[in-house]
């Protein structure tokens, strides 16, 4: 499929920020990722890197520990490049 370059769009920007982080008691260190989208909504991505193996022991962990500081895991998720061309369209 060969793209048609005339009608494609710049969309953004997408205001970004990233932190390192620890949590006692949880290994490796973590990455947190926080998007402002355009109407203000705002996306927090929490991820590590384990080896496979290791990943869903990993999931559990972090989860137990985010719920531990009143975190709320369970609602809908949705990767922040889906949801940015999502508010981006909304635009239009």
């Amino acid at each position: 499929v060969k793209p048609d370059w005339e009608r494609l769009e710049v969309l953004g920007p997408v205001d970004a920020k990233e932190w390192k982080l620890e949590i006692p008691g949880l290994e490796p260190e973590l990455s947190a990722e926080m998007w402002t989208l355009p109407g203000g909504e705002q996306m927090l991505e929490l991820s590590t890197k384990v080896r496979q193996p290791e990943a869903d022991a990993m999931a559990a962990a972090l989860d137990a520990a985010l719920e531990e500081r009143g975190l709320d895991t369970s609602g809908v998720q949705e990767t922040k490049t889906r949801a940015a061309l999502r508010a981006f369209a909304e635009l239009r």
